[in-house]
């Protein structure tokens, strides 16, 4: 997987101007907080990432920079993650920096490839647009994972999910204690504590082996969709 996918896996310095732009937007971040189950949380504001200024490289390096650093922790190898995904203002233009084929890839590469338990996903203020895209990604991935999807029409559902524990994990602008610049800067500052480590993943020597042919790809919702079936038309994804 990464030594098919170098853009994707390479280079995980926060020093890289995109990724740290990123990661001050609130794209992607952990919060200091954990859930009432006490598992580390992967927060994303899905409208912080620009498609005329971030490419589908600089946004996958910052969700991977995220989990390599945090699967460093061996409760978080045990626990797993919670996510919550501010979907508020998320448009076509954030996925039209994927292809189709990258789109499908990115799904199972999350879920099959990477060493991680995703636990309890939260989607919320999904813009109903965006639910016909959200239930075709549901099915490339296996019943288990379709069945710890939660979607939430504001916040207040969420706080009262992670009761007490919200104010560590939410942010004050949703609902918590902690300014979201506080808390993206305390992940930035973890990132760069954990530079060299992350940085020695790319010295890593991956041998090639014979790999058994995979089933055929699901057609994708994307190709039916103008503003995608065009752009990789033209080659600009």
């Amino acid at each position: 997987m990464k030594k098919n996918n170098p853009q994707w896996f390479e280079k995980l310095d926060i020093r890289d101007e995109k990724i740290r732009e990123l990661v001050d937007r609130g794209y992607v971040f952990s919060p200091p907080g954990r859930d009432l189950e006490g598992r580390r949380v992967v927060f994303s504001i899905g409208s912080a990432l620009d498609p005329n200024r971030f490419s589908n490289s600089d946004a996958m390096r910052a969700w991977i920079i995220t989990f390599e650093a945090l699967m460093e922790e061996e409760d978080v190898q045990l626990k797993g993650f919670t996510y919550i995904f501010d979907c508020s203002g998320v448009s076509l233009s954030q996925l039209s920096i994927w292809s189709p084929a990258e789109a499908t890839k990115v799904v199972k590469i999350c879920e099959k490839n990477l060493p991680m338990r995703h636990r309890d996903i939260n989607l919320v203020s999904l813009p109903f647009p965006m639910r016909a895209i959200f239930e075709f990604c549901k099915t490339l991935l296996s019943d288990k994972i379709r069945r710890r999807f939660s979607v939430h029409s504001s916040f207040d559902k969420v706080t009262s999910k992670m009761g007490d524990t919200s104010a560590g994990v939410l942010p004050l602008e949703y609902g918590g204690s902690t300014p979201l610049k506080e808390m993206t800067t305390a992940w930035a500052q973890h990132l760069e504590d954990k530079r060299s480590t992350l940085l020695r993943l790319d010295s890593v020597n991956i041998k090639e082996t014979q790999v058994a042919k995979r089933k055929e790809e699901k057609s994708s919702l994307w190709s039916y969709l103008p503003s995608f079936s065009s752009q990789s038309t033209a080659g600009s994804i």
